[in-house]
């Protein structure tokens, strides 16, 4: 959950909020010290860091600077929460490979599990329409890797017909007899969301950024969004 460790700039200016392990992670790196610390019962805890020289963060923002409340951002409890990427990983890690763009905390917000269930079933509907919009045979990508996988390992059969079934699909998408050469160029080939994202210029990425925002603002309708948070903000 959020833990809301301000971090300041070395003329105390205010940059924005991270986890306690990244700030332990900056002081011990000799990148800061601890400016403010809160004292709770017999301890004191970590509310600030201090950093010892400029580090290259973009200019403060609002919508970084301010405390996360820990609440689920669609009804408000704070009761079985989870972490919900609403770009999902199963793109932005492509995202970061193939356009060198970082992850940003703009994205990743607070669900209790019962609208996390009920609002991921909808995405996976959705990741199915992108892959139409965009001729990516996503099953039949995810059954041709699986069943060379399976050949290019040399695991024993459970019967001859599974083998015969295997190597025939293989033969089909091929259209020819393969080699084992083929089964590794199949096993390794990009996974449909990869090659989704690769299809993506990188002028479009805002876009399709803003279009998942959407998507999750229309299927949940949150009314506990942290501030500043918006369907066309910042992307990166």
């Amino acid at each position: 959950m959020y833990e809301n460790i301000l971090v300041l700039s070395p003329e105390g200016e205010a940059l924005h909020q991270c986890a306690k392990e990244k700030a332990e992670w900056y002081i011990k790196k000799g990148l800061a010290l601890p400016h403010l610390m809160m004292n709770k019962g017999a301890a004191q805890e970590l509310e600030a860091i201090r950093l010892t020289k400029h580090l290259s963060f973009t200019p403060a923002n609002p919508f970084y600077i301010q405390e996360r409340k820990n609440i689920c951002v669609v009804c408000g409890t704070d009761k079985d929460l989870t972490r919900h990427h609403i770009i999902p990983q199963c793109y932005t890690k492509y995202f970061t490979k193939h356009f060198d763009i970082t992850n940003s905390s703009h994205d990743i917000v607070l669900i209790c599990h019962k609208h996390h269930k009920f609002y991921e079933h909808r995405a996976m509907c959705f990741k199915n329409k992108i892959f139409k919009e965009n001729g990516i045979d996503y099953t039949k990508i995810g059954k041709i890797t699986k069943y060379a996988n399976t050949l290019y390992s040399g695991r024993p059969f459970k019967n001859h017909w599974e083998k015969d079934n295997l190597t025939r699909t293989i033969k089909e998408y091929l259209g020819r007899d393969y080699t084992y050469e083929d089964l590794k160029a199949i096993v390794n080939q990009p996974s449909p969301y990869e090659r989704l994202v690769m299809s993506i210029p990188k002028e479009q990425v805002p876009k399709f950024y803003q279009r998942w925002r959407q998507h999750f603002v229309n299927v949940v309708q949150p009314r506990y969004m942290p501030d500043h948070w918006t369907v066309e903000g910042k992307w990166v």
